[in-house]
């Protein structure tokens, strides 16, 4: 049997939300190594209904199970000093951040964007955000109704008189 066709890369996760562990989902279902960095307590998506019974008296949630399947995580604080240098040790011999910061948190951080293109040139950094990291909105709320009106969705859907309605239509 061959080799799956990532399974030369090394990605590493840092931040939470779903758009991010679909990203490194596929990345892992295709044979990559993928380190999700939760912070202390885990990582907030974990306690997000529909929940099941994880052992031990614990409840997880489904969807951050499916997500994060085929994937290892660690616990690390990018701000606590150690745990930086902990995670720039697992980014020296990473091919891939894939980043869920807010653009304030990551310029704030020891982890930096520019700082790792600087000391890291083989890596490529993906930040993911809803409004980008460089962008006149990048400070904005994203929420899932956001979105959809800026995308023009809502609009098509509900009474004239009424409040917006939200498609069911998969588009976030």
């Amino acid at each position: 049997m061959s080799a799956s066709p990532l399974s030369h890369l090394r990605v590493v996760e840092l931040g939470s939300g779903d758009t991010l562990g679909y990203c490194g989902k596929l990345f892992a279902d295709f044979g990559a190594e993928v380190i999700k960095i939760e912070p202390p307590g885990g990582d907030p998506g974990r306690g997000i209904p529909p929940l099941a019974d994880a052992g031990a008296g614990r409840r997880e949630s489904l969807t951050f199970a499916w997500l994060n399947t085929n994937k290892r995580s660690i616990t690390a604080d990018p701000e606590i000093p150690a745990d930086a240098a902990r995670i720039l040790a697992l980014l020296a011999s990473a091919d891939l951040l894939l980043d869920a910061r807010h653009p304030d948190d990551i310029e704030a951080s020891p982890i930096s964007h520019p700082m790792l293109r600087a000391n890291h040139p083989g890596l490529a950094v993906t930040a993911i955000s809803r409004f980008g990291e460089h962008g006149p909105y990048r400070n904005y709320l994203a929420t899932e109704s956001v979105c959809r009106s800026l995308a023009g969705l809502v609009k098509l859907v509900g009474a004239v008189e009424g409040p917006p309605v939200l498609p069911r239509d998969g588009q976030v």
